[in-house]
């Protein structure tokens, strides 16, 4: 039949279309933001917490074309010696994943804290479902199909356990109290 004659149909194949098209430029930026990843570079001052609101306002658009709210907590500054390119591109990848696990409507809660036992604590609690503690292990061995299992694009948290444990900052899989994930960060504090 020609498409003039299919007009419902027609609208939901275009809306699918571009679902999935904008869901492949998602996952583009993400692998180029990973693969641009400065790995080697040295630590230097900066305010993480600064870093943080910026990395925010950048995937902003993301969460809204997910339909998802995302509550930032953080002290006004966090002062710390960092390799600060590399954590951007780390919270973005958490980020991401926290916005693409989310269902429409919800809210990603992510939150700098202060811990006594000398480091910073950024946690990303996402509003989908919690990761299956297999999946946890499959994190951690870059097993992709572990990773799947009930949520989206497990590669940007291969890529978040890799930037983590290269930049030398304990990364977590955790269950959120809202019942979704918690990814767990810990930022050394080396200005003491």
């Amino acid at each position: 039949l020609p498409l003039r004659d299919r007009k419902d149909e027609v609208g939901e194949v275009i809306s699918s279309a571009m679902r999935h098209v904008t869901a492949a430029s998602e996952v583009m930026a993400d692998l180029t933001r990973i693969g641009s990843c400065p790995v080697g570079e040295l630590p230097r001052h900066a305010d993480v917490a600064d870093a943080l609101r910026e990395v925010v306002r950048d995937d902003i658009g993301r969460a809204a074309r997910h339909d998802v709210r995302v509550n930032v907590v953080a002290p006004q500054n966090a002062y710390e010696v960092v390799p600060i390119g590399a954590l951007a591109v780390l919270m973005h990848a958490l980020l991401g994943a926290a916005v693409n696990a989310s269902p429409p409507g919800s809210e990603v809660v992510v939150t700098l804290s202060d811990s006594e036992e000398g480091h910073w604590t950024l946690t990303f609690d996402d509003a989908g479902h919690a990761v299956p503690v297999a999946a946890r292990r499959g994190v951690l061995s870059r097993d992709f199909e572990a990773i799947a299992t009930g949520r989206t694009a497990g590669v940007t948290l291969v890529a978040a356990m890799s930037i983590a444990a290269n930049i030398r900052m304990p990364l977590e899989i955790d269950d959120a109290p809202s019942g979704g994930a918690r990814m767990r960060l810990t930022i050394p504090k080396q200005n003491g």
